[in-house]
Parts: C-alpha cells; sequence; structure tokens
C-alpha cells in the first residue's frame, strides 16, 4: 500500500512483503484474511485462543454470572422498607398486660430507653416503683391493642413500620 501524502513511502512492492489474494484490486486485506481457513497455519487461532470454549457455552447450562444480565432499570435493591411482615401489635399489646412491668413490650417494638426504664425501674427501685409501671405499661397495652395499624405513635414500631393485625 502507498500513502499519497508520505514522500518516503516507495510505491512499488518492497520483497518480503505479503502478496495480496488474487482478485483484491482495492490495495486492502479482504475482510476475512487472518480467519482460520484463509491462509492461517492449521491449528493457529488468530484470537489468541480467547473464543468460546466447548462446554462453557449457556446451551451447556452456564449462563452469565449473577449480576451481568440484562440491564434492569427502576429501584435499587435494598433500598426502601423492608420486604419482612410488621411487628404483631397483638403480640405487642399481650406482652405489655402481661410483662409490661419489666418493658418487654418496648423491647419488642424497637424502644429500647423506654423498655430500659420500665426494666431497671422495676428492678432497681425494690419493688416501690413496680405497681405505678405496672399501670403504666397496661395503659400502653390497650393503647397499643385499640390503635389502628400506621395510626403514630402507638400503630407503629420504633422504625415507623405499621403494626400488622
Amino acid at each position: 500500500m502507498t500513502d499519497p501524502t508520505n514522500p518516503y513511502d516507495p510505491t512499488e512492492a518492497q520483497p518480503g512483503t505479503p502478496a495480496l489474494p488474487p482478485g483484491s484490486s482495492t490495495g486492502e486485506y479482504p475482510p476475512d484474511a487472518g480467519q482460520p481457513g484463509f491462509g492461517a497455519q492449521p491449528g493457529y487461532d488468530p484470537q489468541g485462543g480467547y473464543g468460546p470454549q466447548p462446554g462453557y457455552g449457556p446451551e451447556d447450562g452456564y449462563g452469565a454470572p449473577p449480576g451481568y444480565g440484562p440491564p434492569v432499570y427502576g429501584p435499587y435493591p435494598g433500598y426502601g422498607p423492608p420486604a419482612y411482615r410488621g411487628k404483631s401489635k397483638v403480640a405487642a399489646g399481650i406482652l405489655a398486660l402481661f410483662l409490661g412491668s419489666f418493658g418487654i413490650h418496648n423491647f419488642y417494638l424497637g424502644y429500647t430507653n423506654k423498655g430500659l426504664i420500665q426494666l431497671l425501674g422495676s428492678l432497681l427501685s425494690c419493688g416501690i416503683l413496680l405497681f405505678p409501671i405496672a399501670v403504666w405499661a397496661f395503659i400502653e397495652g390497650v393503647l397499643i391493642l385499640m390503635a389502628h395499624p400506621g395510626e403514630p405513635p402507638w400503630g407503629v414500631d420504633a422504625q415507623g413500620m405499621p403494626l400488622s393485625d
């Protein structure tokens, strides 16, 4: 090939230059040159051996690794409310009615500070605050059982998720 803009490019064929296949008059290599079967040596893969390997195609049970499929549009996974059902308002109410002086219902709903106040107040006061804390927990239990799911403050847990029926 000659370059008309380069004055040092020779115009005649150089010794050792491969000849073009017969019928090629454009001065360029044909599009299938270098492919197996077109003057390539037997057993030589011009791709360097990185082509499809037998036994590893999608028809052989091996698909693309996870995350390498077609693009998925929409919200990112892992964002938004959790996929599990909310905590039960019946369980929280029963815990408040029967074990409320120990704050068990508040621990169940995620209100750890309020639960610690009720637990430590009952245990460390040697029973002096046991009755007032039990009344406090009984009222909370009734309010939890009477609340509509999702209605703050008694119909939700500490994360703001509605209590299920």
